[in-house]
């Protein structure tokens, strides 16, 4: 017998966390915070940089800098 076993599939939220701290922060928007990723991503020397706001979540820690400078800009 073969089971056959239900996948349950899990949506990453990434970018709706990333949304929701954008709209939490005074003056910035999706098209700003792409731009100081890929600020963030050539002071860090990477070669690859972000091209659009879907493509954020692969570039984990030019995510991680650009999610605490949204958090101060929001405090």
């Amino acid at each position: 017998d073969d089971d056959i076993v239900d996948a349950e599939i899990v949506g990453d939220d990434t970018l709706d966390l990333l949304r929701t701290a954008i709209a939490a922060a005074p003056r910035w928007t999706e098209a700003k915070a792409v731009r100081r990723a890929r600020e963030i991503a050539k002071e860090m020397g990477r070669e690859k940089l972000p091209t659009d706001f879907d493509s954020l979540p692969r570039h984990a820690e030019v995510l991680a800098v650009l999610a605490a400078e949204l958090v101060e800009a929001a405090a």
